[in-house]
């Protein structure tokens, strides 16, 4: 197999909470992306497969705080753990000590390092981080060998021509054919919305805008954790989780191994027959 290639990207990209908040006050996911690459100094990233895949990768992070109402200081150092773990899995493609375990647990270091290094009314809570890193499990740890893959082995390029045919516009209309509208009659002129049944005109006039809705009432977030009480938690669930991936390994492993032994004595019967 060949040798990994080093990519030219910079996965340490620093980004601040207001331009994390100018992406996602952006009108549509084509123009954060955009912003996304406009912060990364990648103004050409369209015309590159990695940087592709790296920009919309950074802005599904910066989506993710959004959408599950994170803050920005939160939103950004979920993004710098992502980041981090992302760029140690690359580095370790070839000599693949990077497991789905080791990854985890770069993870919630990362997290712990971050989370530490807020002021406390900004610190993760319990359930945020369970929330993240549920997040991260899901999404990241199953595509590592996918990642690493991508931003590592050179991507196929094939060019590619077409022919296109430019026609000439219609001549427009003359400007003869067309209707001034300040000479129209009152007969020809398009009919006011006509008041509700049984109002009198004076009524229609007088009648109140619908009122708003009340807002709800805004919810109050937990309070953040201290150092010792956060220190405690994360280590817990991440430890769950590992025994939960080590038994589910360890089936597959037996099972595969039950598989094989099956089919050497299928193999030794047929020899013996």
């Amino acid at each position: 197999m060949a040798a990994p290639e080093k990519t030219g990207l910079q996965f340490n990209l620093e980004v601040t909470p207001a331009q994390a908040i100018e992406v996602w006050n952006a009108p549509n996911h084509a123009a954060a992306i955009k912003l996304v690459a406009r912060i990364a100094s990648l103004p050409d990233y369209d015309d590159d497969p990695q940087m592709t895949i790296w920009v919309e990768f950074m802005y599904m992070s910066l989506l993710f705080g959004k959408e599950n109402k994170l803050t920005p200081v939160k939103t950004l150092a979920f993004f710098e753990a992502v980041n981090a773990t992302h760029a140690a899995t690359v580095e370790h493609t070839e000599d693949s000590t990077m497991t789905k375990q080791a990854c985890l647990r770069f993870f919630a270091d990362q997290i712990l390092t971050k989370t530490k290094a807020l002021p406390p009314a900004d610190r993760f809570t319990v359930p945020e981080i369970k929330l993240v890193t549920e997040h991260f499990q899901e999404t990241y740890i199953p595509t590592i060998k996918l990642h690493q893959h991508v931003f590592t082995r050179q991507q196929a390029e094939r060019q590619s021509e077409a022919e296109l045919f430019l026609h000439t516009p219609a001549v427009p209309m003359p400007l003869s054919g067309g209707i001034d509208v300040e000479t129209l009659t009152p007969a020809q002129a398009p009919a006011e919305e006509a008041p509700a049944e049984g109002a009198t005109p004076a009524e229609a006039e007088a009648a109140p805008p619908p009122a708003e809705e009340a807002a709800p009432p805004a919810v109050e977030p937990p309070p953040p954790l201290e150092n010792a009480e956060l220190a405690a938690a994360i280590p817990k669930y991440i430890e769950a989780q590992s025994v939960a991936i080590r038994s589910q390994l360890e089936r597959e492993y037996a099972a595969q191994e039950q598989a094989l032994l099956d089919r050497i004595s299928a193999l030794e019967a047929k020899v013996g027959k």
